[in-house]
């Protein structure tokens, strides 16, 4: 319907005491004891989530298909001084800013950079002619629209509606795509909007006396905003990563042990920064020296940073990697939290794993016990399973150590216990 009107570990004190073989319930907690907390505790977490746009730069696109690159954009190729069956009407960027493709009246699709070519209306028989594309948020699909309002998904792009067909006072002069990719939006040149799927309708200028006709649209807030940011645990936090809607992974700040994950190591970066090859995740944690992991839409988990107890999870014990790597045995994470120079992720199957720095040192070995697995190891460097813990839903780590929630509504911990952390009376 038409819408118009508008590496570095902590002391360890001899004297304190620690758990080691997986978690202790905490007092109070359990609903099976305590009926008056039968509601139990459903989350425990400390990353912080934000939306912001990031807008590195644009690109002008002309009639003949020469491209213009301006701030961060980069050129990557162009149809300019090439045969073209018709004008160049429309341009869009990959969400990581690496590709874009050229649209024509005629339908046809010219991809570059990192953008695929998915299909196009291009050869075939058009009612009205192209007038915009807009590309899903995973880059994998996009839409063309004309200026009688049909829409034309390619890719992962899914139709949700059209104008066309459908009578309108002015022709349709654009398209732009809801941040999640479930719904976008027409727009005509008198101002009237259209909204398919989950794109909400916030007004208009349809009906209303214009200078001069609109001659496109855009949304608010990008596809490439932060669904969330993970800072580190102690004091002295030096960096800091941010999920995209997108699926990639941005950080900055320190970049010693390769923390920002794009290959370089040394010095910081003071604006975010691409990570290496991860264009899927769903959740990041980690911070300052310690690295970062971020569970995949795979179920899988890749890290990067600091590597000195076995952070990566893949193996090896070393300096450290500047770009992500597969945790080795992990499939189906659906979440990950980190702690001291270790990280832990709940599993489909309601377990939990972890890796890295167990606590202790060569003369006191794994005191700290902050990987849950009854061992005595000061790391391990691949995952190993906390014990007793087969019905975790979220978890929560500090600097001494973890907690879960469990299904049952109850709360188990492990690691450090010297000031109650435990919880366990």
């Amino acid at each position: 319907m038409r819408k118009a009107g508008g590496s570095q570990h902590a002391q360890i004190d001899r004297s304190v005491t620690s758990c080691r073989g997986g978690g202790v319930r905490v007092g109070g907690v359990d609903p099976a004891s305590r009926g008056s907390h039968s509601a139990g505790y459903t989350a425990l977490q400390n990353t912080h989530t934000e939306a912001r746009t990031i807008s590195p730069g644009y690109l002008e696109v002309g009639r003949d298909g020469g491209l213009f690159a301006f701030g961060d954009a980069p050129f990557l190729g162009s149809m300019g001084a090439k045969p073209l069956n018709a004008a160049i009407v429309a341009v869009a960027v990959t969400p990581s800013s690496k590709g874009y493709w050229e649209v024509a009246s005629d339908g046809g699709v010219f991809s570059f950079g990192d953008a695929r070519y998915f299909g196009s209306m291009g050869g075939k028989v058009l009612n009205s002619p192209i007038v915009g594309i807009v590309a899903t948020p995973s880059s994998k699909g996009y839409w063309e629209v004309a200026s009688d309002g049909g829409v034309f998904s390619f890719g992962d792009a899914p139709y949700l509606g059209s104008m066309g067909s459908k009578v309108l006072k002015a022709p349709i002069v654009g398209v732009a795509a809801a941040p999640d990719g479930a719904g976008y939006w027409e727009v005509a040149s008198d101002g009237g909007i259209f909204s398919f799927g989950d794109a909400p309708f916030s007004g208009s200028m349809g009906g209303k006396t214009l200078s001069a006709p609109i001659t496109s649209m855009t949304t608010s807030t990008s596809s490439a905003s932060w669904s969330q940011v993970s800072a580190g645990l102690a004091p002295g936090t030096l960096g800091y990563c941010a999920v995209l809607a997108t699926g990639g992974v941005e950080c900055w700040g320190y970049n010693g042990n390769g923390e920002l994950g794009n290959g370089t190591t040394g010095g910081y970066e003071d604006v975010p920064t691409a990570v290496s090859g991860i264009t899927n995740a769903t959740s990041v944690a980690g911070g300052g020296s310690n690295g970062y992991c971020a569970v995949l839409a795979t179920g899988g988990v890749d890290c990067w940073g600091a590597n000195g107890f076995g952070q990566l999870g893949n193996g090896t014990v070393s300096s450290y990697s500047d770009v992500p790597v597969a945790v080795s045995g992990i499939t189906n994470a659906v979440s990950v939290m980190n702690g001291n120079n270790n990280f832990c992720a709940v599993l489909a199957t309601g377990g939990v794993e972890c890796w890295g720095y167990n606590g202790g040192y060569s003369s006191f070995p794994g005191l700290g016990g902050y990987l849950g697995s009854g061992s005595d190891s000061i790391y391990s460097d691949v995952p190993v399973a906390v014990s007793g813990i087969s019905d975790a839903k979220s978890l929560a780590g500090d600097f001494y150590g973890y907690c879960a929630v469990l299904a049952t509504g109850g709360v188990d911990c492990w690691g450090y216990n010297s000031d109650g952390e435990l919880g366990d009376g």
